[in-house]
C-alpha cells in the first residue's frame, strides 16, 4: 500500500499539469503519467509516483483529497487500458477511506442465489457485507433475484 504525500499547492500543480476532460492530466501538450501494474493512473511529481486522481481533485478544486472515490465504481472503461478507472472529475469525489469502501460493488464471492436441493424452498440469497451473513430462502429463482436487487439497492450497492 502506498504512503499518500502532501500534495503541492493548486498553484504549484497549476505550473505542472493542464486537465483534460479525458480524465488525463497534460504536461507540454502531451499525457502525463501512466497506468500502473495494478492498473491506477498516476503521474511523477518531485521524482515519486502520486496517484493521478488526487492530483486531478487538487488541481481543480484546490482541496488536499482524503482519499478519491470514483463515483461509477471505476468499470465505466474496463476494457480501455489507457483510463479504465475514468478519472473525469465529475467522477470524482473526496470521501473518507470508509466512505469510500461503502461504494465498492460487491465481490461475487459475497453475494450469490444458490439452488439449496430442498423442494419446498430451493433458492437461497446469501450476502455477506461487513463480516455479517444475510440469508432468505425463495420458492423461485425469479423471487429470489427481485429480492436480491432491491437488497443491493435499499443498501446502497450498485446492481451487478
Amino acid at each position: 500500500m502506498s504512503v499518500l504525500i502532501q500534495l503541492p499547492s493548486k498553484e504549484e500543480l497549476e505550473l505542472l499539469f493542464e486537465y483534460r476532460s479525458d480524465g488525463f492530466l497534460y504536461k507540454n501538450n502531451k499525457k502525463s503519467g501512466c497506468v500502473d501494474k495494478s492498473g491506477r493512473y498516476t503521474v511523477k511529481i518531485n521524482k515519486k509516483n502520486v496517484q493521478g486522481p488526487r492530483v486531478i481533485w487538487k488541481l481543480l478544486t484546490g482541496e488536499e483529497p482524503i482519499e478519491i472515490d470514483h463515483i461509477n465504481h471505476m468499470n465505466i472503461n474496463l476494457h480501455n487500458k489507457e483510463n479504465p478507472y475514468d478519472n473525469r472529475i465529475e467522477n470524482l469525489r473526496n470521501v473518507t477511506k470508509s466512505e469510500n469502501s461503502r461504494n465498492q460493488a460487491l465481490r461475487s464471492e459475497d453475494h450469490h442465489i444458490s439452488n439449496t436441493g430442498k423442494k419446498s424452498i430451493p433458492y437461497e440469497v446469501m450476502f455477506k457485507i461487513n463480516y455479517k451473513r444475510t440469508r432468505k430462502s425463495f420458492k423461485t429463482k425469479e423471487e429470489a433475484i427481485i429480492w436480491r436487487d432491491q437488497f443491493m439497492i435499499d443498501n446502497n450497492y450498485p446492481l451487478v
